[in-house]
């Protein structure tokens, strides 16, 4: 496998028709030209099925790391290049679907009556269609959107010649490098209007966050010395966070495959308790459309694997587009603020990526 950190133009145009990208804290790995021999490929893709934990790697022969002003170069130099016309993306979208979201919120406040659970996180989908399937100069435009973000948003995407994704993740599901692991708790969500000082000290917030912690302490507990930080307000351009950085040092070495198993899906995105009442969450209106939202997804070597939330994305299959979101529901929660949560973060990917 090449690894390099200078990309030539037709290596990129490679890139641009199959390919997969990671930008992690201003530093950006891209590789292409996939191959079916795991031999052949020392870096490979992790998506993994959401409700059934089904995982799929995808290899690839060619890799580069280069930071985030060599990126913006060779974008430039490509679309010098190649674009002649640029093509604005047209999506004709539909409503996101408020029906599903309000039966899912009944459902998930029946369980809270029933001391099921105490938190469930419902979605809800926006669907369109593209005008004209992506050409490689409109992948280029949204590439350039996303790397405008705030670098402590994780950049990602994955794409072959007809369907793919692109997001920009504020979480985690983990970091391995050896026997050392690091994750973060990432749940309770705010508007921009909200003051941070106030949103840190929201009961609610504060409640539905402490489930996600105690849970992934409970978890990786059995795996070695968990440490866990101080909760903090994470400010992004849309809307904020609480967030509270984990790490271990693991006791036995444990295979990427494994620690999915154990962490997926953490009650940021599932349930909490971890119980029987995951079979009903699985029959949920939306569940069997979600594919990879909410699970892993990320990039993988011999010797590290780092982890993705596969939310904040959107996905293409030829011209069929789509936006999921979920938001985190407790028992005080009010079905109007959570979809008009669920809204904003709807928005806040279409701002990422169609903002021209």
């Amino acid at each position: 496998m090449k690894r390099q950190s200078s990309i030539e133009i037709i290596r990129f145009t490679n890139f641009l028709k199959t390919g997969a990208f990671v930008r992690k804290q201003g530093n950006w790995t891209l590789v292409s030209d996939p191959v079916v021999d795991a031999n052949l490929g020392a870096i490979g893709t992790i998506t993994t099925d959401y409700l059934s934990k089904q995982v799929l790697r995808k290899y690839y022969k060619n890799q580069w790391d280069m930071s985030s002003a060599e990126f913006i170069r060779v974008l430039n130099l490509t679309e010098a290049e190649l674009v002649r016309d640029r093509e604005k993306i047209i999506i004709n979208w539909q409503a996101v679907d408020k029906v599903s979201f309000v039966e899912s919120f009944e459902k998930a406040q029946a369980a809270f009556r029933a001391g099921e659970v105490k938190k469930v996180v419902p979605f809800s989908v926006q669907k369109g269609a593209l005008a004209h399937t992506l050409t490689l100069a409109q992948k280029i435009s949204l590439l350039r959107n996303l790397a405008a973000t705030p670098e402590k948003l994780y950049a990602y995407g994955e794409w072959s010649v007809d369907k793919g994704f692109m997001g920009a993740t504020p979480e985690i599901l983990f970091e391995k490098k050896g026997r050392k692991l690091q994750t973060m708790a990432l749940a309770g969500t705010s508007s921009k209007e909200v003051n941070p000082i106030d949103f840190l000290n929201d009961p609610k917030e504060r409640k539905e966050h402490q489930f996600v912690v105690d849970d992934i302490v409970e978890v990786l507990g059995h795996l070695g010395d968990v440490h866990v930080e101080t909760t903090v307000v994470v400010e992004f351009p849309a809307l904020n966070h609480l967030e509270t950085r984990l790490s271990v040092d693991l006791k036995h070495t444990i295979s990427t495959d494994e620690l999915i198993g154990k962490i997926h899906p953490t009650p940021a995105l599932g349930i909490y308790p971890r119980n029987a009442y995951f079979e009903k969450f699985r029959q949920y209106p939306l569940q069997s459309e979600r594919g990879f939202f909410g699970a892993p997804w990320g990039l993988e070597t011999k010797e590290s694997a780092l982890l993705l939330v596969a939310i904040r994305k959107w996905d293409w299959s030829e011209r069929d587009v789509q936006i999921f979101a979920g938001c985190g529901v407790v028992q005080e929660s009010v079905l109007e603020k959570e979809f008009a949560e669920i809204l904003k973060k709807i928005d806040s990917v279409k701002r990422i990526f169609f903002q021209d």
